[in-house]
């Protein structure tokens, strides 16, 4: 496994929103947010083979999965050197690109996700201008056992789960607990109706 890297915080983890953080959860109720973030980490790891990368989240358990992959990763840091990494990883949170794309080295990859806006794609492809030009993009939905709860819940699953736990019914609360990060898929089609945008961006 691949040496993780801390220290200070880097400029590049400066960020706009952080909707979800990455560790495991105190409790079952913070199951379902924990593995639709997990898999966003398994997923960024074809990318990283033999990299030096910086995971601006720096929750620990996120930087063990790339980790088991790059060459090193960087949870934090003061002063990244410009021009020093590979790849950044920026899941579920907004980064500086302008900070980001200053850490890269020439052509190098970010990879972002983040809960799906009003504004889709597009919002997402414009945030990353002019310093990054998509390369792939993904949507993140719900498979099999949870396509199927989406459809006995009106709202679907995701909105039964973001209601205050002490409103859950008992049998919302035992399938919350038994979510995987198998739960989830990755497609290219009609991603602005997903529940996550993952972005793979090359630096200009």
């Amino acid at each position: 496994m691949a040496p993780v890297t801390e220290g200070g915080r880097s400029a590049c983890t400066n960020v706009r929103a952080v909707e979800l953080t990455l560790t495991r959860p105190a409790n079952s109720v913070e199951n379902y947010w924990f593995r639709r973030h997990e898999v966003a980490y398994l997923a960024a790891r074809p990318w990283l083979r033999g990299a030096t990368v910086l995971e601006t989240a720096g929750e620990g358990h996120g930087a063990d999965i790339l980790a088991a992959v790059a060459r090193e990763v960087i949870t934090t840091g003061t002063d990244v050197p410009d021009h020093s990494v590979d790849v950044v990883v920026s899941l579920q949170l907004r980064p500086d690109v302008t900070e980001c794309a200053r850490v890269l080295r020439p052509a190098g990859t970010l990879i972002v996700s983040t809960p799906t806006r009003p504004g889709g794609a597009d919002e997402l492809t414009a945030f990353l201008e002019p310093h990054f030009r998509v390369d792939r993009l993904y949507g993140v939905r719900h498979r099999g056992r949870l396509r199927r709860l989406d459809r006995k819940f009106a709202d679907g699953f995701a909105a039964e789960v973001a209601a205050p736990p002490a409103t859950w019914h008992p049998a919302l609360r035992r399938e919350v607990t038994r979510v995987t990060h198998r739960d989830f898929t990755f497609t290219e089609d009609d991603v602005d109706t997903s529940l996550d945008l993952f972005a793979v961006a090359i630096a200009r």
